[in-house]
């Protein structure tokens, strides 16, 4: 990819946690990008993304899905990954933002492992 901004075959980069390396090569091309004056647009929707979104700060869009009028109206009521005002939410918590019912897991686990020996 450096070669093609070299060659000034592109004017903006492409990065995904999905995609081309997860967060860390995501990253990897968002500082690059950076360094030659582009910008690193993020590509793929989820809660994922929405944080690659925040960390970068050479970004200026976030791709969601939107199928009709309906969904442009709702996009407000999303939950963890609303846009509100034309800003998407992302979570200021420690990891991605998920949050699992463990009760609930548990008691639809086919079988529970528990260890109880700490490897060091």
């Amino acid at each position: 990819m450096a070669s093609w901004i070299q060659a000034k075959a592109l004017d903006m980069t492409r990065v995904s946690t999905f995609y081309k390396g997860g967060f860390t090569g995501a990253m990897k091309i968002a500082h690059m990008s950076e360094s030659f004056g582009m910008r690193a647009q993020v590509h793929g929707m989820g809660l994922e993304n929405a944080q690659l979104c925040a960390a970068i700060s050479n970004n200026d869009y976030y791709e969601q899905l939107v199928m009709n009028e309906d969904q442009i109206r709702g996009l407000d009521s999303l939950g963890p990954l609303a846009i509100v005002d034309g800003k998407l939410t992302v979570s200021d918590e420690p990891g991605l933002g998920y949050h699992f019912d463990f009760d609930a897991l548990d008691r639809t686990a086919l079988n529970k492992i528990t260890v109880t020996e700490k490897f060091g």
